[in-house]
């Protein structure tokens, strides 16, 4: 079996995120600011000729088609990431064994590491922490530089934990890319293409909600 990168569906997670704090105008209007493509602004209901040629009609609309599919897949996924999961005999959210992958592939990472890493707030990163270290599959040890800061380690049992959760993740992934089959390369390097796009508009959106937000919001 091949050695599947990462968590399978972070990609996704991450789009979500940006777009979700990014200002997304009137998406479910018709209406939409289209700076990247040259457009001003696109209205259903404007004069087709003021809005442009048929072609950027159709273009526009398979545009709302591509973000109603990502929306899609991840709907499907953010559902998936809220439901329990069963690691050979281990029954877990996503969440725990997040954790216990990244303790795993880190050994000696931070609470406040993690919550940088999974975007959480320290609060909620500590309740996850103190969850399984009740169970006895983390433990912890003071940082000898800041006695403030503990250095979070696998216990035998959460190591066993953690290979459940890899062969679980490597299972998922080989399915995937099976699925995957039918696509060619040039269409895989065409859809990173587009997506790594999207992911700069998706940070442009971040960035003007941010400066928003820092001048206070809307009078």
């Amino acid at each position: 079996m091949k050695s599947w990168p990462g968590s399978q569906y972070r990609l996704y997670r991450m789009n979500r995120a940006f777009r979700e704090e990014g200002i997304r105008k009137g998406r479910n209007t018709g209406k939409a600011i289209l700076t990247n493509t040259g457009l001003s602004t696109y209205n259903k209901g404007s004069n087709r000729e003021e809005s442009g040629a048929m072609g950027v009609d159709k273009r526009y609309e398979l545009f709302c088609e591509l973000l109603k599919t990502m929306d899609e897949g991840v709907d499907a996924i953010d559902e998936y990431d809220s439901l329990l999961h069963d690691y050979q005999g281990t029954i877990l959210y996503q969440a725990e064994s997040q954790i216990i992958k990244a303790v795993g592939d880190q050994p000696g990472i931070t609470a406040s590491e993690l919550s940088r890493e999974f975007h959480k707030t320290n609060s909620a990163c500590s309740q996850l922490i103190r969850k399984l270290k009740k169970k006895e599959w983390i433990r912890q040890e003071r940082n000898e530089k800041n006695n403030r800061e503990y250095n979070l380690y696998l216990t035998d049992e959460g190591k066993v934990i953690y290979k459940k959760h890899e062969d679980f993740e490597n299972a998922c992934y080989e399915r995937t890319y099976h699925m995957l089959d039918e696509i060619s390369e040039e269409e895989m390097r065409t859809y990173i293409r587009i997506q790594n796009q999207l992911n700069r508009a998706f940070k442009l959106d971040v960035e003007e909600s941010r400066q928003l937000s820092g001048n206070g919001g809307a009078d």
